[in-house]
C-alpha cells in the first residue's frame, strides 16, 4: 500500500539497499513498475542509493532501463549525478538511451559536465555518445562544464574532440561562459586549445566584455593578452571599458 508520496515497501526497501527484503517482495508478487508520486519506480531507487546490487536485480527482474520520472530524467541520468560508475555500466550494458533529454534540458553528459563527474563522463564518452549532441537548450557539454568551473571536464571534453568554438543558443562560446564566470584557468585552457578571443555572441559581446564585468582580472589579462578588441563594442555600443565601469570592476577598468 503507498504512502501518501506513494512509495511503496519494495521502493522503501530498494532506496535502502535491502537486497534480501526487496527479493522477498518480488517474489510476493510486488510490481516492479510501481512508481511515486513523482515517477521513481525501483530502478530510479536503486540508482538514487547507488546500490548496484539492487540495480542488477531490478534488470534481472525485467525493470525498464529507459523508463523516465515525471521529470524525464531516467536511471542513467541519476547515476551520472551521483556518480556511481557500476551501475552506469549496467545500464548502458542493456541498451539504455545516453542522449535522452529530461524535461530541463540536460543529457547524462550534460549531467555530468555540470557536476563534474568525470568517470561517468569517460565511461559515456568511451559507449560512444556524441559530444557535440547539444541539449533543447543548445547548450554543448564543454559550456556546460565551463559553467560550473569544472576544469577537469572541460579538459577532457577537449581532449576526446569538443570543438573549443562550439556555441549555445545565443552564440556563445565556452570562453565567453569562462569569462562570465571568471575562471581564469578554464580560459587559459581554451585559449591554449585555439579558442577565438574575436568570436561575438548574438549581442555583440566578445569574451573580453563577459570578463570584463567579474572580478576576476587574470580573465581579461588572458583576453589581452591574446589580441582581444578593447575597443569592440556590442549592440548597445558598448566597449569592455564601459562594462567594467558600469558593473563597478575598477581592476578591469585600469586595465582596460
Amino acid at each position: 500500500i503507498p504512502d501518501k508520496n506513494g512509495s511503496t515497501p519494495l521502493l522503501e526497501a530498494t532506496l535502502h539497499g535491502k537486497v534480501e527484503v526487496v527479493q522477498l517482495l518480488l517474489d510476493k508478487g510486488a510490481d516492479i513498475a510501481t512508481p511515486d508520486n513523482i515517477g521513481r519506480t525501483a530502478l530510479h531507487m536503486a540508482t538514487v542509493g547507488s546500490h548496484v546490487g539492487t540495480v542488477a536485480l531490478r534488470i534481472e527482474k525485467g525493470a525498464n532501463v529507459a523508463i523516465a520520472m515525471n521529470n524525464g530524467s531516467t536511471a542513467l541520468h541519476q547515476v551520472a549525478y551521483n556518480g556511481c560508475v557500476g551501475i552506469a555500466k549496467l545500464l548502458i550494458q542493456k541498451g539504455v538511451g545516453t542522449t535522452r533529454v529530461m524535461n530541463f534540458d540536460w543529457t547524462p553528459l550534460n549531467t555530468t559536465a555540470v557536476n563534474g563527474r568525470l568517470e561517468p563522463m569517460d565511461l559515456l564518452l568511451e559507449n560512444g555518445v556524441d559530444i557535440s549532441v547539444d541539449n533543447n537548450d543548445g547548450l554543448a557539454s564543454l559550456l556546460s562544464a565551463a559553467s560550473t568551473g569544472n576544469f577537469e571536464n572541460v579538459k577532457m571534453l577537449l581532449e576526446r574532440g569538443a570543438d573549443v568554438s562550439v556555441t549555445g543558443m545565443h552564440g556563445s562560446t565556452a570562453l565567453h561562459v569562462a569569462g562570465r564566470v571568471g575562471n581564469s584557468e578554464i580560459a587559459k585552457l581554451l585559449l591554449d586549445r585555439g579558442a577565438d578571443v574575436w568570436i561575438s555572441e548574438m549581442h555583440g559581446w566578445t569574451a573580453l566584455h563577459a570578463a570584463a564585468t567579474t572580478w576576476n582580472l587574470e580573465t581579461v589579462k588572458l583576453s589581452l593578452e591574446n589580441a582581444a578588441d578593447a575597443k569592440s563594442k556590442n549592440i548597445w555600443n558598448q566597449t569592455p571599458l564601459f562594462l567594467s565601469i558600469l558593473f563597478g570592476r575598477q581592476g578591469a577598468a585600469r586595465l582596460l
